[in-house]
């Protein structure tokens, strides 16, 4: 009885150091044992079509959000791999994806950027059809001023694992999905994000892909590196920034004045992800676009 008092007293003189050391516990089991994975939505279902269409959006972003300009994702089988707050491991994800990707059917699996990761992570005998944009496959695409990364991402990891359960509560606004609900990431899932956009180098599997959709100015990825991953497949190089498909327009200094008239303006830098993954489906590529002059500024011509 002495022995239950004396630990008892204990325990009550170090309340908040023992609510912590549970606190960061049960949440480092959780993570260990169940975090990871990705919240699979499937957006739309059409009963008798056999393409379905899968979509992943990169880092700071969610599928509904990154592709709703440039997909139209009310139509066919839809399905969304969203990322989930309690933390995000590619290899998991991808082992989700693989439940779905029926032989039957005709699979179409999109990617953006850090997303293309789960892609890599696939059993490359299952048979699907891969289009990627801005694709961050492995550390070894990042221009080398980013590939230093995995120092934040170790911090981030560090300072998650301290807080608990208080990482995985939403910190950052990074947008807003279909509904025009914001769209909230965690500490831990930008972590988990950054880790692996540094780190973990995924299997090297391309004989799926497609399609290939790179930024002529973009300010993450080295463009040459991402040939030599991609060699041989059919790519498209379209003049904006790293992954812009909910950009309405391009550059900040191509955007139109009041009194420009629409001939004369950029056309939408969404519009051009869109041509170009139309292009791409329908077996083009290998080129970059050609320019057509129309007044002062330059349309894409496609």
């Amino acid at each position: 009885m002495a022995i239950l008092q004396t630990a008892y007293s204990q325990i009550a003189n170090h309340t908040l150091l023992v609510a912590w050391l549970v606190n960061v516990a049960t949440c480092l089991i959780f993570r260990l044992c169940h975090a990871g994975k990705m919240n699979i939505v499937v957006l739309h279902h059409k009963p008798g079509i056999k393409i379905w269409r899968f979509y992943i959006a990169g880092m700071m972003n969610q599928p509904d959000n990154a592709f709703r300009q440039i997909r139209n994702l009310n139509f066919g089988n839809t399905v969304l791999l969203k990322f989930s707050p309690f933390g995000w491991d590619p290899k998991k994800a991808a082992k989700q994806l693989e439940v779905m990707l029926k032989p039957e059917n005709e699979n179409l699996c999109y990617s953006i950027s850090v997303g293309d990761k789960v892609f890599r992570h696939l059993n490359p005998e299952i048979e699907r059809k891969e289009y990627v944009i801005n694709p961050c496959s492995q550390a070894g695409l990042l221009q080398a001023k980013y590939r230093h990364l995995g120092k934040l991402a170790a911090v981030l990891e560090a300072i998650s694992i301290l807080v608990g359960w208080f990482a995985i509560m939403p910190i950052a606004p990074v947008g807003r999905d279909g509904n025009r609900r914001v769209i909230w990431y965690s500490l831990i899932l930008l972590a988990d994000q950054l880790w692996h956009i540094s780190g973990r180098i995924p299997p090297y599997h391309t004989e799926h892909v497609k399609g290939v959709i790179k930024s002529e100015d973009d300010e993450f990825l080295n463009n040459s590196y991402i040939d030599l991953y991609f060699h041989g497949k059919s790519s498209i190089t379209i003049p904006t920034k790293h992954a812009r498909t909910t950009d309405p327009y391009g550059p900040a200094e191509n955007k139109p004045s009041e009194k420009a008239k629409p001939a004369e303006t950029e056309p939408k830098t969404a519009y051009l992800y869109e041509r170009a993954l139309e292009k791409l489906e329908n077996g083009g590529g290998c080129k970059i676009f050609n320019f057509e002059e129309r007044g002062r500024k330059s349309w894409l011509a496609i």
